[in-house]
């Protein structure tokens, strides 16, 4: 496709109807629509945490520990005598917080590497793709917990961990999309016209390989969410005395073997319900932009 001599906007109407047929395609799908429903309800929780929970989930009433779910405790109590049912509509404001900003900052993170390395190839493209191979090579939560342990546990630190470790992964999906970009006319005429690098990467080329990024960054975030809730558990992620769900888990998945299940049992089935739902998400935006 040639490229005029003076770059135009598109047009409105073009970027409008596209934008539609993806609302469409969305709305139409099952999947995105009950994921949805389940990522809003979770945001609303930790929006609006205090004004729903039944009871303070930090108020702590050792004579009420360890009470099974009941009509007062509707989730039962934890050893301390908390309320499980309030702290883990709390509990979603911490995760929410931490994974979607670990998620940004790999995906702008990786999205800038990636047009550096597939647009300029070459010795730059090279070196980069060694340091990234050497990143991917290593588990995400062996990487946090030798940055954790050299930092300090915080959620500030979980979320620079996080988005280093995610930025390759981001940066290796964007460099195989730009390989294949920047051999097109549109950018030929780009560098015909004395455009700078900056500018074909970031302008030109970056608004074709959004709806990639689009896809790479829900999937990572789905990620970035399991990865806190791991890190929380082993002790190295959110602190107490948050009711970070994969904290909880971590103060109460000993007592299970004492039949005392309730304060381990739904942290664990309110993180499932938020990674499985934004990965239906996920997969609905993948596929409706495939379409």
């Amino acid at each position: 496709m040639s490229a005029p001599a003076h770059p135009a906007p598109m047009p409105v109407t073009a970027a409008s109807s596209g934008g539609r047929s993806l609302l469409r395609s969305l709305v139409r799908s099952p999947a995105v629509v009950v994921g949805s429903l389940v990522v809003a309800f979770w945001v609303f929780c930790a929006v609006a945490g205090e004004l729903i929970a039944p009871r303070d989930p930090f108020t702590v009433e050792p004579i009420a520990g360890l009470l099974p779910p009941s009509g007062d405790h509707l989730f039962g109590t934890d050893s301390l005598g908390r309320d499980v049912f309030s702290r883990v509509l709390l509990g979603a404001r911490d995760i929410l917080t931490v994974a979607p900003l670990a998620t940004l900052l790999g995906v702008v993170a990786g999205t800038a590497l990636g047009l550096l390395m597939g647009y300029r190839r070459g010795l730059v493209d090279a070196v980069t793709g060694r340091l990234v191979d050497a990143v991917l090579a290593l588990p995400t939560v062996v990487v946090a917990l030798m940055a954790l342990t050299a930092f300090g546990p915080s959620n500030q630190t979980v979320i620079l961990v996080i988005g280093f470790v995610f930025s390759p992964y981001v940066a290796r999906t964007v460099r195989t999309a730009v390989l294949a970009e920047r051999e097109l006319e549109y950018v030929q005429a780009a560098r015909v016209r004395g455009e700078g690098s900056l500018y074909i990467m970031f302008v030109e080329i970056l608004p074709n390989v959004a709806p990639l990024v689009l896809v790479e960054a829900s999937v990572r975030l789905g990620y970035a969410i399991f990865a806190v809730a791991t890190l929380s558990f082993i002790g190295f992620g959110i602190q107490p005395p948050s009711p970070d769900w994969g904290l909880s888990i971590f103060e109460s998945y000993g007592l299970i073997n004492g039949g005392f299940w309730w304060p381990t049992l739904f942290p664990a089935m309110a993180i499932a319900s938020l990674v499985i739902s934004v990965n239906l998400v996920a997969d609905g935006i993948s596929e409706a932009l495939e379409r």
